[in-house]
């Protein structure tokens, strides 16, 4: 009896302890933990939105303006940097925000709109209005005061004499060779600097008396202004006779040979232009026969005359140079 009522004792302990052990650890098996985070649902479905500008789209702004920079639309970018770099691609300058970058370009388009030509300083300085890409180039200088009116540069010229013709081409003044030069001789290259630059004047020589001065003033005038006529007023033969070479060549203007008072001097001054020029139909007014197969041979050369200059050659005088030369003759 004892027995049975004290096992009984220890079975309804163990029942009790049991119960507050579990509401202690868990508050029972379906109550939530409060620390428990809750994960938000993700929607599968939601799509990226897609930036549409022009031809170009994307998800992402960058992958567009790469896009519109391939597409030269440089305007409708969005990044500054690839919005220079677009403008900087087209060498469109003055679109670039970025100082050093525009400064990149600018050289190079200066130096593009130069290639190839005959005076590269010249034509950098007269683009931007800088005289400093003239560096030390006299010739630079002069021409750079000329066309600027600033006479204030020809100090910049060492040699005396090109300087005094610096002050006279740029105030179109031909007297001031003769004020700022004493001798006839840088006289003479003074008033010859002259006329290359503005390229007037026909009695500007007239002041020097020393005759190897003068015709040599003359001669260059008249090459530098393309007046054939002033070569008549040159006695010594030789300068006489390239004067109307000089002019003839320089301005393709074969009849100028024809004035040379000697015919052998017009014959041959035409055989030397035929054959620099490579144009046979400058041969056929020459006289004298040795001259003229001559010039006519000497003129037609294989893989280099031209085609254009063949059909030019009189068929019905002469045939055989017309055959022979439209048979080695290059086209255009």
């Amino acid at each position: 009896m004892n027995k049975t009522i004290l096992f009984s004792g220890i079975l309804l302990l163990f029942f009790l302890f049991g119960c507050i052990n579990t509401n202690e650890n868990g508050n029972g098996l379906n109550e939530t933990d409060e620390n428990e985070t809750e994960i938000p649902e993700v929607n599968e479905t939601e799509e990226p939105i897609i930036i549409s500008i022009g031809p170009c789209n994307g998800t992402e702004q960058i992958d567009v303006d790469i896009c519109l920079m391939e597409n030269e639309l440089c305007d409708k970018i969005v990044s500054d940097e690839l919005s220079d770099q677009c403008y900087f691609n087209k060498l469109e300058c003055n679109y670039i925000t970025d100082e050093e970058k525009k400064q990149e370009c600018s050289e190079i388009l200066i130096e593009r709109k130069c290639q190839g030509s005959d005076f590269p300083s010249f034509c950098k300085a007269n683009l931007t209005g800088n005289v400093e890409y003239c560096g030390l180039n006299e010739d630079c200088l002069i021409n750079f005061a000329y066309e600027f009116k600033d006479d204030t540069l020809c100090e910049k010229i060492e040699t005396p004499h090109v300087k005094s013709g610096c002050y006279a081409a740029v105030n179109n003044a031909w007297n001031m060779c003769y004020q700022l030069e004493k001798f006839e001789a840088t006289q003479s290259e003074c008033l010859k600097i002259l006329s290359k630059i503005n390229r007037r004047g026909t009695t500007i020589c007239d002041g020097l008396t020393e005759s190897r001065y003068l015709y040599d003033c003359l001669s260059t005038l008249a090459f530098n202004t393309n007046n054939e006529q002033l070569c008549s007023k040159i006695l010594i033969y030789n300068t006489r006779r390239d004067c109307y070479y000089n002019i003839a060549l320089e301005y393709d203007r074969p009849t100028v040979c024809d004035l040379n008072p000697e015919k052998t001097d017009a014959d041959y001054c035409r055989t030397r232009l035929a054959n620099k020029l490579l144009k046979p139909v400058i041969c056929e007014p020459i006289n004298d026969p040795k001259f003229k197969w001559g010039c006519f041979g000497d003129s037609i050369v294989k893989g280099k005359t031209l085609i254009s200059e063949c059909k030019l050659i009189n068929a019905k005088l002469y045939p055989e140079w017309k055959t022979l030369c439209e048979n080695v003759a290059v086209d255009e």
